[in-house]
């Protein structure tokens, strides 16, 4: 079904045609690259206060709903791999120990490129392997042997000093239709709708989560006969009555936790300046995609805080050309920025 064909409602308004900025703002989380070796930092400019977040987020769920590897373990399995490539590319070799600031890496923490393994031992990360039908996979080694860490023993292995994933108890199954029917085309991984995932979060607004709770409840979808909330959509834990998966983790810019324990992300969806600037600060994001979100109707202090912050980061980052060459055009009144850092 055509994108066309669903109705938006906002605010409880009238039923009309998804608008083009609500259609581009999916898209964009949608069409955003996924397990990127690069990390990139992405700020949209909005004309006034809106959901945009959550409809980003929205478009970044249906994306690995349709990933064979957007599960908590395949997400556990990303999290060690952009920890050994840090280890790998830039603290293994570093000869400040340990001053980001005055290295300039970029990196707000060090990896040490310790893992440790479920029955105790620890190992040194000591290299990745080329990708193979396997995939990926990390060279670990101790005084007594080597191992290679694989994407389907992940869940084996934990970054060491850091806490084991939790592993959920869903009861209830998302409903394929709710996605498919925003972006066409989609082919969704039937066990992703059953399975939770923490590789994709979505960072609240400062005032405290009801804050965007209440903006997130404000869009509905409708087709047919269905009608669906985006607050419900997002899956998020305790934003929907009924138990069912969860596809997002969320972090509270206000008390600076997330709802639950996970790995860390591979893409942060950012609610406004202040919770963009914490995680932009936030060790816990260091390795993770961050795609914040401002209003233009903000005090031009703050907006210049947000803007200095992003010309900071051109000392690690280069504009990313290819993929803003590959977003459609920008609707009217909005602006997006992105940024990758330099290898």
């Amino acid at each position: 079904m055509s994108p066309l064909a669903i109705k938006l409602s906002e605010g409880n308004h009238e039923w009309r045609p998804i608008p083009r900025w609500a259609d581009f703002l999916i898209r964009l989380g949608y069409g955003w690259p996924y397990a990127s070796r690069s990390r990139r930092v992405a700020l949209v400019s909005m004309p006034c206060d809106s959901p945009a977040p959550g409809l980003i987020a929205l478009g970044a769920l249906i994306r690995d709903l349709a990933n064979p590897n957007a599960n908590d373990l395949g997400a556990h399995y990303m999290a060690l791999l952009r920890f050994a490539r840090q280890f790998l590319e830039s603290c293994s070799n570093c000869e400040v120990r340990c001053d980001p600031e005055l290295k300039g890496c970029g990196y707000f923490a060090e990896a040490k490129g310790i893992l440790r393994h479920k029955d105790g031992d620890r190992y040194r990360v000591m290299g990745i392997s080329e990708p193979t039908e396997w995939g990926d996979a990390i060279k670990c080694s101790n005084d007594r042997e080597t191992r290679w860490l694989l994407a389907g023993r992940a869940g084996d292995w934990t970054i060491d000093g850091e806490p084991a994933p939790q592993q959920h108890n869903e009861t209830t199954a998302l409903i394929p239709r709710a996605y498919t029917q925003l972006v066409e085309g989609t082919h969704l991984i039937p066990e992703n709708l059953t399975h939770s995932f923490s590789g994709l979060c979505l960072a609240g607004r400062v005032g405290g989560e009801s804050a965007t709770r209440e903006i997130c409840r404000s869009i509905r979808f409708r087709t047919g006969n269905d009608d669906y909330n985006l607050l419900d959509l997002l899956t998020v834990h305790g934003w929907s009555q009924s138990n069912t998966v969860s596809r997002m983790s969320f972090y509270n810019s206000r008390t600076e936790r997330f709802d639950r324990y996970a790995c860390a992300p591979s893409l942060v969806v950012a609610d406004g300046d202040t919770s963009f600037l914490r995680v932009i600060g936030h060790k816990q994001f260091q390795r993770s995609d961050v795609i914040g979100v401002v209003q233009r109707t903000l005090e031009r202090e703050r907006l210049e805080v947000v803007g200095t912050r992003m010309a900071d980061l051109l000392q690690w980052y280069a504009e990313d050309a290819e993929l803003t060459g590959r977003l459609s055009s920008v609707p009217s009144g909005m602006s997006v920025s992105v940024l990758r850092q330099r290898s």
